[in-house]
């Protein structure tokens, strides 16, 4: 029996991770894609300090980029955000005051629980793998007020916040197979307003 349900978990974890490869293979197609289109020199100017960290004190446990893990773990071009490593839980806050554009669920593939914020500087971030959110969709959010906790929702690896920043203008909230809605967008390093 115990044989049985190793079995079954595997092809289920196997077709988990099919599903996450075409859903992060789309939205790197897309994301590309509007990179193109939009240059950097419309990108608030790099300064330290235009956005609080998501989670108070909490420590990088991946960074933006073509990491290695990013390329191993997910077989992904680049890991599109910052990752957190915190217990499930712990409060998120909102990087700066703005509206929720999105406060979604993936369900067990990509971001799982999120929340897209769009702020007044011409940023929008992402917050996801959320374990509840405490915003909805339309709602203004002031700087540093609690959106939600984070969890292990989504495409995982373990309990951690992803947080991403985007040019504002390039954000699209686009349905996916297998996903539902996903924001999408020229994303840039957090690290560069943090």
């Amino acid at each position: 029996e115990t044989k049985n349900r190793e079995d079954n978990y595997k092809k289920i974890l196997t077709e988990l991770e099919k599903q996450q490869q075409a859903i992060g293979d789309e939205i790197d197609s897309i994301e590309d894609v509007l990179r193109a289109q939009f240059g950097s020199t419309e990108l608030p100017k790099k300064r330290p300090g235009v956005f609080l960290t998501p989670i108070d004190g909490a420590r990088m446990s991946q960074a933006y980029g073509a990491t290695k893990f990013a390329q191993k773990a997910y077989k992904s071009k680049f890991h599109n955000g910052v990752d957190y490593g915190v217990p499930i839980g712990t409060p998120v806050m909102a990087a700066d005051g703005g509206v929720v554009l999105m406060a979604g669920n993936n369900g067990r593939v990509q971001y799982g629980r999120y929340i897209v914020i769009k702020h007044a500087n011409g940023l929008t971030t992402l917050y996801a793998l959320l374990s509840k959110q405490s915003v909805k969709t339309g709602e203004t959010v002031e700087r540093g007020q609690i959106i939600g906790y984070s969890g292990n929702t989504g495409y995982s690896t373990g309990p951690h916040l992803h947080f991403t920043v985007y040019l504002s203008s390039s954000v699209k909230l686009q349905a996916i197979g297998g996903a539902g809605v996903i924001p999408v967008g020229y994303t840039i390093n957090p690290e560069d307003y943090l």
